[in-house]
């Protein structure tokens, strides 16, 4: 069984540390931690080849309130191992120093998406500090979002390929977004009254508690929002879908044609749910290997 060696790691300088590596299959692993401000560390799960030329790294984020060892990440992380790639998969830290727990709807939500983009900064940095010279990154479910939104507003340099599972938006009325809510919470803002509520988030249906800032940052993400991110985001843009994912049952198919309108590379995998469940793993790892093999050879001598 594999151990885990915690390491932290400074934000300013990531220098005087020391490594100590288990054998894991092709990779060592270990579970690395970033010291964002003083005394608050950032936590991720980090595997590198046993013969690694430090040529690319994929950054791997999980969905919303999970973490790096929910099943669709441990699956995507496993298959991108065993090519012999370098993965880091950080849990948002969510306000929570050191997180290794998935959240519940009812926990106090004070994290905002702007959090999360300094959060996929700071890791694409430490990679980048590793000596790694090519990032590709690749969320899953909100963690697409998250990165669309980390790379479209405040691009990195060392970033040159974008992976999204399972992508959708924040706001719509269609994936269950209620204007009441919005309108609450806003007019919160307004009269300074920024004090912890009840709303619907995604499948936390009236038992989100959260600030009115909290919720409304993840808001500004509509459907729009996130096909204008993809038109420009600057990068080339692959989804991973499943047809029989449920939140596509209610976005409708037209969603996957606005996909492809942008310029976004689609990769369907026939009747898969949201999560690539049961069988539709290996259909999520294959789609996955195709891409990450195209994208070397063309960038690894």
């Amino acid at each position: 069984m594999a151990k885990y060696t915690h390491i932290n790691l400074s934000l300013k300088t990531f220098l005087g540390f020391g490594l100590a590596m288990v054998f894991w299959t092709s990779s060592w692993a270990q579970t690395v931690s970033l010291e964002s401000s003083p005394g608050f560390f950032l936590q991720a799960e980090f595997s590198q080849p046993v013969e690694d030329n430090k040529q690319v790294a994929v950054l791997v984020q999980h969905g919303f309130l999970t973490t790096n060892q929910f099943h669709t990440i441990r699956s995507m992380v496993s298959a991108i191992n065993d090519q012999g790639i370098a993965t880091l998969s950080p849990n948002m830290s969510y306000g929570i120093s050191g997180r290794k727990d998935s959240l519940k709807c009812d926990s106090l939500h004070t994290h905002t998406l702007e959090d999360n983009r300094a959060e996929i900064g700071a890791w694409i940095d430490w990679l980048q500090a590793q000596g790694y010279q090519h990032v590709v990154l690749l969320g899953h479910s909100s963690g697409s979002q998250d990165l669309l939104f980390s790379q479209a507003t405040e691009p990195h340099p060392a970033v040159e390929l974008l992976i999204l599972t399972s992508v959708f938006y924040f706001n719509g009325q269609d994936i269950g977004t209620k204007t009441s809510d919005l309108s609450r919470a806003r007019n919160m803002m307004l009269t300074g009254s920024p004090r912890p509520e009840h709303f619907s988030f995604l499948f936390c249906k009236e038992t989100y508690y959260a600030t009115p800032q909290s919720f409304l940052s993840y808001h500004q993400l509509t459907r729009q929002q996130n096909l204008s991110h993809l038109q420009f985001v600057g990068v080339p843009v692959h989804a991973i879908m499943g047809t029989g994912d449920e939140i596509l049952q209610q976005t409708g198919f037209e969603w996957l044609d606005e996909l492809a309108a942008v310029g976004v590379k689609l990769h369907l995998v026939e009747g898969a749910n949201h999560f690539f469940s049961s069988m539709h793993e290996f259909d999520l790892q294959d789609r996955l290997v195709q891409i990450l093999n195209s994208y070397q050879s063309d960038v690894v001598p």
